[in-house]
């Protein structure tokens, strides 16, 4: 039988915790890189509805229309705040590296 390490108890559950956290973080990764292409996907998609209703409107819209575009728009817009919030809130950072200033928000 090897004689044990002192610390080995010690250093055996340092390990295992250190391997949870390991396993914590990739997990949090992957959701971070999920949130972000998804709010990618949705801004993009927000830049394409709001670039087809400025070409309506050009030739006129009832009034109803603009009203739902407006609430279409707060939609998509609350539910990128819901993901942005979400990401940052698994990091425990800001997406600082995500670029809003090209978004164009009505």
């Amino acid at each position: 039988m090897a004689k044990s390490f002192p610390m080995q108890i010690l250093l055996d559950r340092a390990n295992e915790d250190l391997d949870a956290a390991t396993k914590q973080l990739g997990v949090a990764q992957r959701e971070r890189t999920d949130a972000v292409n998804q709010l990618d996907a949705l801004l993009h998609y927000r830049d394409e509805y709001h670039a087809r209703f400025a070409q309506t409107a050009q030739s006129g819209m009832p009034a109803g229309d603009w009203r739902n575009f407006q609430a279409f728009i707060d939609t998509l817009d609350a539910y990128s705040t819901k993901i942005t919030g979400y990401s940052a809130a698994k990091v425990g950072q800001p997406l600082s590296d995500l670029d809003f200033e090209h978004f164009s928000f009505v």
